[in-house]
């Protein structure tokens, strides 16, 4: 069984009043065949498929909110690409350049590690497909935040040791982590206003 999580949002695209999405992380490290079984998911479910690295993902709430506003932002016309899997991975890398988000949140050969998000209404087909599909494709659990992973998400989306004091009120881990994830959401949320 997968451990897959699956929401609906509350949007007017395509006159739809619901659209829903699932993602699961797992590990493969067949770069270009992820890659081609990703676009079979997406045509065979009539689906968006966007892979992520999931190393770059600070929670889930990171993922929920990603999907959420870049839906938002192609029912307002405030989006930045034409492609709503790129503006996944735009809001997700709580930036405008569409080379550098690919650069910062896109599949890379040096990575294995990913989050596959799906959006239609056959986004769990699409999946659990994906993963039986790309060879060498198995479910991983969500990672536990460490050290080096605040580190890493700290240097990808900028943020100082000073602003997470700010937040956290102790100076335990789990606090720290949770302040760090916060203000990433915050970037992510704020992209709007930047333009």
């Amino acid at each position: 069984m997968l451990d897959m999580f699956f929401f609906n949002v509350k949007t007017n695209l395509n006159n739809d009043s619901n659209t829903a999405f699932a993602w699961v992380c797992f590990a493969n490290k067949n770069e270009e065949g992820m890659l081609k079984s990703a676009n079979r998911a997406a045509k065979r479910f009539d689906c968006v498929v966007q892979l992520i690295d999931a190393k770059n993902i600070c929670s889930k709430q990171h993922i929920v909110n990603s999907v959420f506003l870049a839906l938002k932002s192609f029912e307002n016309k405030s989006n930045f690409s034409q492609n709503l899997g790129l503006e996944i991975l735009l809001r997700a890398s709580a930036g405008k350049n569409i080379k550098n988000a690919i650069e910062v949140m896109g599949v890379k050969n040096t990575q294995d590690t990913y989050v596959a998000v799906a959006l239609g209404d056959s986004c769990r087909e699409a999946v659990s497909f994906l993963l039986s599909d790309a060879v060498g494709s198995k479910e991983v659990a969500e990672k536990k935040p460490s050290q080096e992973s605040t580190g890493h998400i700290m240097q990808v989306f900028d943020v100082s040791s000073a602003q997470i004091s700010l937040i956290a009120q102790t100076k335990g881990f789990e606090e720290r982590y949770n302040a760090l994830c916060g203000l990433v959401l915050e970037k992510v949320a704020l992209l709007d206003l930047e333009r």
